[in-house]
């Protein structure tokens, strides 16, 4: 369970960082 967490945090982190790149271009 704890797993299936991080992977969510970590596809929340791509997922802002790539919403950020977007907004900038």
């Amino acid at each position: 369970m704890a797993r299936f967490a991080v992977w969510i945090l970590a596809l929340i982190r791509i997922w802002m960082n790539l919403l950020s790149i977007l907004e900038a271009s």
